[in-house]
């Protein structure tokens, strides 16, 4: 072949060959899909409480990861607590809610009964639901029905909180408070200290919400449970109201009886719990029965809502388990979950979201930050090699929630009604002398009956009214409290007593000192003298003599 004709050949083989990448790489690039901006559509809505400092932030920082993770866009919107509830049952009711929703615990079985939330047991696979307490996976379903609809994701646990210089002063160690009787006769020995701090305000040994509170019920509990009583029961008819077992009333009244003393808690009846956690944290208080966020504000300075540089900060913190009663140490386990509304039940994206957060990694991030409990049980592992945590995650395996049915939901806010009205009771009434124990067995009858509407039971009151007051009226026993030698040197609180008996003790020896400063200085000068009359007469004598 000529060698024009060669280059010709070469020329047409180039351009073919050219023209065949050129069309493998249009063909690469049309098989890519292209991502499209996202939609409104495309947007998931997440609904969420504040849940204490810092979740807003914490929760911002989750959706981006989610997002840097999936490419999905989310949409938060943070709704107060206080209307959370209402907000949620009309968006759930409407169809036109979120498509991932934060629930309180109790919430779960009402929603859950009513229709309007996703069952999440096709998934259940993909989140090993072994690794949750058992308390917290409860709450997931509705008492006595199959599927699962919702998933823990932080604990709220309420144990006992106290001002370390406090317990380290008196000595108080843990078997010093393992009992009622215990704590109430530590109670009493505090009362008679008087104690006042640097605010001028007294050192008041505890505090009970009594006025326009939401967690009365909360604190109350455990006393009826260490009791051996509690709020509903279940029988061989169904659920029925367990305000007038005899148990539920003891327990009761060694509530109350702390609730109204003027000298163990003297504010209670006039605060609500935001007012005796401030209280606490001021170091006007000796004993809270707190949640544990409380521990993560210690490491948290002013600006981020901290309390670092407060009182408690500076003082630290003791913490004790719930005082046993005749059942035990039973401290009040509640929390939140995470569910998906049936309107969203098909959403593949809004079952994403609720795996993200669900994940061991980022309920530990989101726990730790906001300061409440883990329910996974191995970041809970995680967690216990913090000090201050270990008997807290401990006192877990004894603690109680309330239960998963339908009606709870309701009940919830008849006993938060009572234990506002019992507050009222005593407060409207502390200066009358009274006997109210009729008026608070009244209180208790009244709701008693109530809760068994609720409950769809109809019978007589198994007690009387008579016999309310005189389980009312038993005597509480008190053990007397005696203060153990400090381990160490404490720095005394402001107005102890130490203080005043140091001052006394300078006083003293200021004035034995000046005494005998006083007697040396008189023989000093009483020597002067005698040696200045001595001189005194020989230079007379001598002067004569040389007259003469």
């Amino acid at each position: 072949m000529p060698p024009s004709g060669k280059m010709k050949l070469r020329k047409n083989i180039f351009c073919n060959y050219r023209k065949s990448i050129f069309l493998f790489l249009f063909f690469a690039f049309a098989c890519i899909p292209i991502s499209a901006k996202p939609t409104a559509e495309d947007t998931l809505q997440l609904w969420v409480m504040p849940n204490g400092p810092g979740s807003q932030d914490a929760i911002r920082n989750g959706l981006n990861r989610f997002t840097a993770e999936t490419r999905i866009p989310v949409h938060l919107e943070i709704i107060d607590w206080s209307e959370a509830f209402a907000r949620i049952s009309q968006a759930l009711e409407t169809g036109n809610g979120p498509d991932v929703v934060q629930l309180g615990s109790t919430w779960v079985s009402f929603f859950a009964n009513k229709g309007y939330l996703a069952n999440l047991s096709p998934i259940l696979n993909r989140v090993d639901s072994s690794r949750f307490i058992p308390e917290s996976w409860r709450a997931t379903h509705v008492y006595g029905k199959k599927g699962t609809y919702s998933l823990p994701w932080f604990l709220d646990v309420r144990t006992l909180f106290a001002n370390r210089i406090v317990t380290d002063s008196l000595g108080i160690q843990a078997e010093d408070i393992q009992t009622e009787a215990q704590f109430l006769g530590i109670l009493h020995y505090l009362a008679n200290l008087q104690w006042v701090r640097k605010s001028g305000y007294p050192l008041v040994p505890f505090g009970l919400p009594g006025k326009g509170d939401w967690t009365g019920h909360q604190q109350l509990a455990s006393f009826i449970w260490t009791a051996g009583g509690d709020y509903v029961r279940e029988t061989k008819k169904g659920w029925r109201s367990a305000l007038l077992d005899s148990a539920t009333l003891r327990g009761i009244s060694r509530y109350v009886s702390i609730l109204r003393d003027s000298t163990y808690s003297p504010y209670s009846l006039r605060e609500n719990s935001a007012q005796v956690v401030n209280r606490f944290t001021n170091g006007e208080q000796a004993f809270l029965l707190g949640t544990s966020e409380i521990i993560r504000k210690m490491d948290l300075p002013p600006s981020e809502q901290g309390l670092s540089e407060s009182p408690i900060g500076k003082d630290g913190l003791t913490l004790f388990n719930i005082p046993r009663g005749p059942a035990g140490s039973i401290p009040f386990i509640g929390g939140s979950h995470l569910a998906i509304p049936k309107s969203s039940e098909s959403n593949r994206n809004a079952r994403k979201l609720l795996l993200f957060f669900v994940r061991a990694d980022n309920i530990n991030q989101y726990s730790h930050r906001i300061g409440f409990l883990p329910p996974d049980r191995s970041v809970m592992s995680v967690w216990a090699h913090d000090k201050r945590y270990q008997n807290l995650l401990k006192s877990i395996e004894n603690g109680r929630s309330f239960p998963n049915i339908p009606e709870w939901a309701h009940i919830e806010n008849l006993l938060i009604t009572m234990t506002n009205d019992i507050g009222a009771l005593y407060r409207l009434s502390w200066n009358t002398g009274a006997n109210l124990n009729l008026e608070l067995a009244k209180i208790i009858l009244k709701n008693h009956n109530k809760i068994n509407e609720y409950l769809h039971i109809q019978e007589s009151p198994e007690m009387s009214i008579s016999s309310i007051v005189s389980i009312l009226e038993e005597p509480i026993p008190e053990k007397v409290f005696t203060p153990r030698k400090a381990k160490k040197k404490i720095i005394p609180i402001d107005g102890d007593d130490s203080k005043s008996n140091t001052f006394t003790w300078f006083l003293l020896l200021f004035i034995f000192v000046s005494c005998i400063f006083i007697v040396i200085t008189e023989r000093r000068l009483h020597l002067i003298q005698s040696l200045s009359r001595t001189t005194l007469y020989a230079n007379l004598i001598r002067l004569r003599q040389k007259r003469k």
